[in-house]
């Protein structure tokens, strides 16, 4: 369906547009008509049909006991608070069927303070203030004066309500919605859509299908940086990357987490669990324990230090048995130099070696009484790069659309001028019959410099190298036991710490939530690293003929590591 932008309107804050389109698809009725006659039927508008721009303090209180639509969050509203910010826009899309008068009467509540306050109305390029009248307080919903706009064709049209001037600074009114009359009501629908858009995913893959691929780099571009939207990398572990807060204009913080089992499960076998090896500068090791237990590298949001609408990350992943082994990096945009997030150990339940593959999801979170912004088009480009075990390099030249079609929430792929692929969600576009097709971009693509032989090295270090060198029997008894280590490239300020206990604590510290508090260390003992790296502990005060495990951490400025696999040895008789 062919779709003609007819007008815009432009909101200073946040650099948010929004364009409406011509349209004349049909979509579901969801409001009120009251008949007198035809040119005198009132259209009744609630807040069921409202959307944000931006969403900024708006709320929508829900009536309880009361179903609403799937569109909704199966929730029903009464009216919509927190307008209090100059910036806040209402907004409903209408399809209009008959050219004339459009007649638009708020329903408000207005306290008395808020007594001749102004809104402005806008319709296409139209303006018209409003002096608003107080109906005694928030919640005593009453018309106020008509404001009467001219529509010259049919089409889908944007009706918006926003702040002019208060005469208190604090919350202007409470909506309950508009009611529109007039000769360009008759017929007129009010558009349909879900409160936030739906997630828009796909697939990334080179066309000759590569075998044994080990890492994948992917560059993300916002294109609509106006708005706010989630845009992670999707791999075999979960989820890679972070959010865009338009307000800001920068990226959120990046989330590496691996799952270990889910939320009323219960815990497995002790090596079963997911653990982190290391993280990077400005990160420490953690976990959760909400929706399911895992681990988690969190710390500080490297893109306050950073800025831009383009975001570089790497994953790499080192399939085996019993452990599939992921790393994930990040491009510093301000030094040049990638940076690393997180590496970890994941169980490999299948016991099947499977390499790794890539793809990628837009949406928005949120509740649907807040994030209320479907009206909205979201972009993100993409392009990036696949690296083989043999250290080859491929384009990422073919996206594949996956997920259903909605009618709820536009959804769209495609590929840019500058050969980039994209995806789009949101917005009051003309909704798409069928899913594309696999898109290819096969022309040449220069190697960026963060694909340089000198950058690419770092994408294959941690902060620090630890070797775990054998126990001679000779220095074991039955109550100590030596043990030895070379440690290499500790970092700045490092520290060494040495945990055991009679069974593996893979890389879990008390207090550290994705061990479930039955995976953690019993013991630890700081450890002074000698010059050399050559060090060794003397771990005295053991039990006879009992198993032992041990591990090394190293905490330094530039990150913190443990050794790779846990040790183990048993005491004598």
């Amino acid at each position: 369906m062919k779709i003609k932008f007819i007008f815009l309107i432009v909101i200073c804050f946040s650099n948010v547009f929004y364009a409406c389109s011509e349209n004349s698809s049909e979509f579901p009725e969801n409001v009120e008509i009251k008949q007198d006659d035809k040119e005198n039927s009132v259209i009744e508008i609630d807040v069921n049909r409202v959307f944000f721009s931006p969403v900024g303090r708006l709320t929508n209180v829900i009536e309880s006991g009361k179903n609403g639509e799937q569109e909704n969050q199966g929730k029903f509203y009464k009216y919509t608070k927190g307008w209090s910010n100059i910036s806040d826009t209402l907004v409903w899309g209408i399809d209009v069927i008959n050219a004339g008068e459009l007649k638009v009467v708020p329903i408000l509540g207005v306290p008395e303070v808020q007594h001749e306050s102004e809104i402005e109305l806008l319709l296409d390029n139209q303006k018209q203030l409003l002096k608003l009248k107080s109906t005694g307080g928030f919640e005593k919903f009453s018309s106020q004066d008509t404001v009467i706009f001219q529509i010259d064709k049919p089409g889908r049209y944007q009706l918006g309500m926003k702040i002019a001037s208060v005469k208190q600074n604090q919350e202007i009114a409470y909506v309950k919605g508009v009611n529109l009359t007039g000769k360009a009501a008759e017929k007129l629908k009010a558009v349909v859509l879900r409160w936030r858009p739906l997630a828009v995913h796909c697939g990334f893959r080179n066309n000759t299908d590569p075998s044994e691929v080990v890492m994948a780099v992917h560059e993300n571009t916002i294109a609509t940086p106006w708005i706010d939207c989630y845009q992670p990398i999707t791999s075999p572990f979960g989820y890679y990357g972070s959010t865009w807060n338009a307000q800001n204009q920068q990226f959120g913080g990046l989330n590496f987490s691996l799952w270990s089992f889910a939320a009323n499960a219960e815990p497995p076998a002790s090596e079963k669990f997911s653990h982190l090896i290391a993280v990077g500068e400005g990160f420490y090791i953690d976990g959760f324990n909400h929706e399911g237990t895992g681990v988690k590298a969190r710390g500080e949001n490297p893109y306050e230090k950073m800025h831009g609408t383009t975001q570089v990350l790497a994953i790499k992943k080192i399939p085996g048995i019993p452990y599939d082994v992921y790393y994930s990096y990040y491009w510093n945009t301000t030094i040049k130099r990638w940076k690393l997030l997180g590496c970890g150990k994941k169980y490999n339940k299948s016991g099947i070696i499977n390499y790794l593959t890539t793809g990628a999801f837009v949406e928005v979170p949120g509740a649907a009484e807040k994030e209320r912004s479907n009206h909205v088009l979201r972009q993100v480009d993409f392009r990036g790069w696949l690296k083989d075990s043999n250290g080859k390099w491929y384009p990422i030249n073919t996206m594949s659309p996956t997920g259903n079609l909605d009618e709820s929430s536009y959804k769209n792929w495609g590929k840019t001028k500058d050969n980039k692929f994209f995806m789009q969600t949101g917005g009051f576009n003309t909704l798409l019959s069928k899913r594309p097709e696999p898109i290819s971009i096969l022309s040449d693509i220069e190697m960026p410099e963060y694909l340089s032989s000198e950058n690419m090295k770092d994408l294959e270090k941690l902060p620090a190298t630890i070797e775990m060198l054998g126990i001679e029997s000779s220095e074991i008894t039955s109550s100590s036991a030596i043990v030895h280590f070379n440690i290499k490239e500790t970092g700045t300020n490092a520290k060494a710490y040495l945990y055991w206990d009679t069974k593996d604590g893979l890389t879990f510290v008390k207090g550290n939530k994705g061990g479930a508090g039955v995976v953690e260390w019993s013991n630890v003992q700081e450890i002074s690293i000698p010059s050399d790296g050559t060090l060794f502990y003397k771990l005295e005060n053991l039990k006879p003929n009992t198993n032992y495990y041990y591990r090394l951490q190293i905490k330094s400025d530039q990150g913190e590591t443990w050794s790779f696999d846990t040790q183990k040895f048993k005491t004598n008789f």
